[in-house]
Formats: C-alpha cells, structure tokens, sequence
C-alpha cells in the first residue's frame, strides 16, 4: 500500500492513458473531445503546435520535467493499485470480453465497437528530473537512468525481476 494516488503517477500524456480514458468514455457513450482534456487545453495544443519545433521542444521538455514522481519515492509506487485504477476506470457491468495489450488505437476502437474495456499492459510512470540533466549530453542523462535503475531494483529486490 502507498500514498502516493495510482492516478497521479501514470502520465496523463501517455498513449496508454489517453488510448484507456478514450475507451471509457465510449462505453460509458460520452464523447471524448482534446484528448479528454478540457476545451481551453485543446485549443492551447493547436495553438502551440503553430510554434516553430525548437520552441514546442523547449515547452514539452519543461513541462516534462517538472511533472513525475520524486526519484525517491519511485519504490513507493503500487502498480497494483495503478492497475486497479485503470480497471475501476470503466462502467461496472458484465462484459463479454476484455482486451488487453499495447497501445493500438485498432485495439482500442475495436473494444469501443464490440462494448468491452481494454487495458494497457504497460504504462509510464514518469520520473521528475532537474532541468540542470535536460540539456546534458547522453551519458549523463544515461548514467542517471541507470541510477534510477539499481535504486528501483534495490527497493523491490532483484529476486523479483528476473535479475542475477
């Protein structure tokens, strides 16, 4: 069990997210307009997608950047509880069918047709970084993912991911 909530430490942005809040709404028979967010994001998005692309860059690494979990408190995620969310996500009723696997909108709209949920079988949970890591070259942002890597491994044990 954690405190941290399973619905803030998927990335909302995430194929997965928005491809498993896309097929909710549609069996829940709700349109689901921007992506699922509100009109005024959807209308920010078109506008910054008319921003040169070194621009647009620098906004999305930012934003990026400042959201995600603190590198410390990755091992407090309960994935369990992520996936819980996912599934409590759609209308509670019988359904004939689940879909499960990667993000495919072919997939996804299939579920919406047939009137079965969908679930990703991965999704992204995202790491806050300092900015000072952004623009560092390659190994730097490599060595700190390798960190991220062995703290995750050494807060769950190698025992259990297949790891010798």
């Amino acid at each position: 069990m954690s405190d941290l909530d399973p619905k803030q430490v998927v990335a909302s942005f995430d194929s997965a997210s928005v491809l498993h809040a896309a097929a909710a709404a549609a069996l829940e028979g709700q349109p689901f307009r921007n992506l699922g967010s509100s009109a005024l994001a959807g209308l920010a998005v078109r506008a910054a997608g008319r921003l040169p692309w070194s621009v647009l860059r620098g906004i999305y690494t930012r934003i990026g950047a400042s959201e995600g979990i603190n590198p410390r408190r990755l091992g407090d995620v309960d994935l369990a509880g992520v996936a819980a969310s996912f599934a409590e996500r759609y209308p509670k009723r019988r359904y004939a069918a689940i879909l499960l696997g990667a993000s495919n909108g072919a997939l996804m709209h299939l579920g919406a047709a047939m009137q079965v949920p969908w679930l990703p079988d991965t999704v992204l949970v995202h790491e806050r970084i300092s900015m000072d890591l952004i623009p560092s070259a390659f190994p730097t942002t490599s060595a700190h993912s390798v960190a991220t890597a062995e703290y995750l491994l050494n807060c769950h044990g190698p025992e259990n991911h297949g790891v010798r």
